[in-house]
């Protein structure tokens, strides 16, 4: 089967299972420029649009990979997915058949591409942590008073850049697990605690310089990280019912700081 380089572990995709692929869009540029022809034509033409290097490496890393990925959990060929934008563009799997059996997200931030994959509705969100934002404007746009306090307590910009960083990563999880997008008012969404009224959310640092979080319902019990360049085995696991957030490992499979 087409895209057999990426090879799931052994066991599957388990109920209450979160996988995550993170992809570096700048060395797997050149493997994905063999594969697309996995691309719908809608996905081709706008490849094609791009104007920036950055934003087309992302984009044809993501879309491949992202096929590659769902293609092997269906056991499928990936260029036969159908996938579409739900109503608030959150990418969906057109065949019922298929979307019953396996739910994903996709997020990215400068060169790396991340993809959740769960048999349960699942967001997921990545970020740089050197990101420039506006964190006084911002925060009274999409944080709750209480979540603002505590952005703000910090002492210091660094501080309240992360602080307001693992918010807005809970907050964007949830809003992509529900497909809502910003329809919804982010203020109404408190993401301080792991279990809050919108499901578990969990926050990890998935590699050095970045900050992601990812929701679920209240049955997720293990967050996996796997990279297809390296295998069916996982480079991390995120300690679920841990508070603080994890750096993952890239050599091993535990965290390497908290």
């Amino acid at each position: 089967m087409p895209g057999s380089a990426i090879r799931l572990p052994s066991e599957g995709l388990c109920r209450g299972e979160v996988h995550i692929w993170l992809a570096d869009s700048v060395a797997m540029r050149a493997e994905c420029e063999r594969m697309t022809d996995f691309l719908s034509d809608d996905e081709i033409i706008r490849l094609g649009g791009f104007k920036s290097v950055q934003a087309h490496d992302t984009y044809l890393v993501g879309r491949v990979t992202l096929r590659r990925v769902i293609g092997r959990y269906l056991d499928c060929d990936p260029k036969d997915l159908r996938i579409a934008a739900g109503q608030h563009g959150k990418p969906i799997l057109v065949e019922q058949r298929q979307r019953a059996q396996v739910e994903f997200n996709v997020s990215h931030a400068e060169q790396v591409v991340g993809i959740s994959v769960a048999r349960r509705p699942v967001g997921f969100d990545v970020e740089s942590t050197e990101r420039c934002v506006d964190i006084g404007a911002l925060s009274q746009r999409v944080m709750s008073v209480a979540e603002r306090a505590a952005i703000f307590s910090n002492c210091g910009i660094e501080a309240q850049r992360s602080c307001f960083l693992r918010y807005w990563t809970r907050k964007e999880a949830v809003l992509k697990r529900d497909g809502c997008g910003l329809s919804r008012d982010p203020t109404g969404i408190e993401t301080a605690e792991s279990m809050t009224q919108c499901g578990r959310i969990f926050s990890f640092a998935p590699r050095p310089g970045y900050i992601a979080s990812v929701a679920g319902s209240e049955m997720l019990t293990t967050i996996s990280l796997f990279d297809p360049a390296h295998g069916s085995e996982p480079t991390g696991i995120v300690p679920v019912m841990k508070t603080k957030i994890p750096t993952i490992g890239r050599s091993h499979g535990g965290p390497d700081a908290w």
